[in-house]
């Protein structure tokens, strides 16, 4: 399927409280360079922000990937006032809405319509990281 992304686009209320509307617009922006250069969108966009030093300052790194088909780009960019670390924004296109959001509330989402998937989800991040620590101690 081809997703377009050119559907009313939201904000969520955990984006606007984590994200300024700089990052935002730039998020936005990010995915609107994709859609014109006309390559295949998946309907999951993943931004994960963190920083690096440059020189005297800190820049904000982004890292813009989907899965199918397999895509990521890594950009720096030295003009955000404020670069956040260690925070994943989604986009998400459902045909009749794109939202950007934070991956938390869409776990949150699906776990207020049915507890049993944030109980999978508990036990699947346990295993992750029981699989995780074994595989440093050897």
């Amino acid at each position: 399927m081809c997703y377009t992304f050119d559907s009313q686009r939201y904000v969520t209320r955990g984006v606007n409280n984590e994200l300024n509307p700089e990052l935002q617009l730039l998020l936005w922006a990010l995915l609107d360079e994709q859609i014109q250069s006309n390559v295949q969108m998946d309907y999951l966009q993943v931004f994960d922000l963190t920083t690096e030093n440059e020189g005297s300052h800190m820049v904000q790194k982004i890292i813009h990937s989907q899965e199918q088909p397999k895509r990521i780009k890594s950009i720096s960019y030295s003009g955000v006032n404020t670069p956040l670390h260690g925070i994943t924004v989604w986009i998400i296109d459902s045909d009749e809405y794109v939202t950007m959001l934070l991956p938390h509330q869409n776990i949150e989402r699906v776990g207020q319509r049915n507890p049993r998937v944030i109980n999978l989800i508990i036990v699947a991040l346990q295993i992750t990281i029981e699989i995780i620590k074994s595989s440093r101690n050897h």
